[in-house]
């Protein structure tokens, strides 16, 4: 299983109340696609409802919120409570209090002056579904998944929430099933036969 980071455009707000950084909004929306992914073969993919809660119930306490998937940047962490993660019905939202530390107020100040505005995941599959679009792009479904990460991000891969949440740059290529890709290759192959019948 491959590590995987989605984002995408969310509102993440900062809350400046009794001087404690705190940060709220959709790290993803369930249901909704992501922008064009992949850097050979092009896709989409969206988040089906209920894998986040399935994945909180697996991992409740070792999730982090980081910068930029950087951890070494942690921000806060549902280890000590500094983060909390639920699924409702719009998706997974968060909410968090930064840690003071020098890198914190840093970050804190960057969402705070809404120069990050995005969200992003890490996660593992355990379990997709694809098909073929019309236009011929691949859309996948995640049916199930682990959770590793929430970050902060400049750069979202989907453009639909209110923090931002996947503005993903997807670790390695994702493989589409093949059946699927020859599946396309004979709809191609039919197409050319009718062409050629009508010359």
């Amino acid at each position: 299983m491959k590590f995987e980071l989605l984002s995408r455009k969310v509102e993440l707000r900062a809350n400046n109340d009794n001087d404690s950084m705190t940060v709220s909004g959709y790290v993803n929306k369930t249901g909704e696609l992501s922008e064009v992914l992949g850097s050979g073969k092009k896709f989409v993919e969206k988040i089906a409802p209920g894998a986040f809660t399935r994945a909180l119930s697996r991992n409740p306490d070792n999730i982090d919120f980081l910068a930029e998937h950087n951890s070494k940047h942690i921000l806060a962490s549902t280890r000590n409570g500094s983060l909390r993660l639920f699924e409702d019905s719009t998706g997974l939202y968060m909410e968090a209090t930064i840690s003071p530390t020098t890198w914190g107020h840093d970050y804190y100040q960057l969402i705070d002056d809404k120069i990050l505005r995005n969200m992003s995941f890490g996660f593992r599959t355990l379990d997709d579904s694809w098909d073929v679009r019309d236009d011929g792009i691949y859309e996948r479904t995640i049916n199930d998944l682990e959770l590793l990460e929430v970050s902060v991000v400049r750069d979202p891969a989907y453009s639909q929430s209110t923090i931002s949440a996947r503005g993903i740059d997807v670790i390695g290529d994702i493989e589409i099933p093949t059946d699927l890709e020859e599946g396309e290759q004979r709809n191609m192959d039919e197409i050319k036969e009718l062409f050629e019948g009508l010359e």
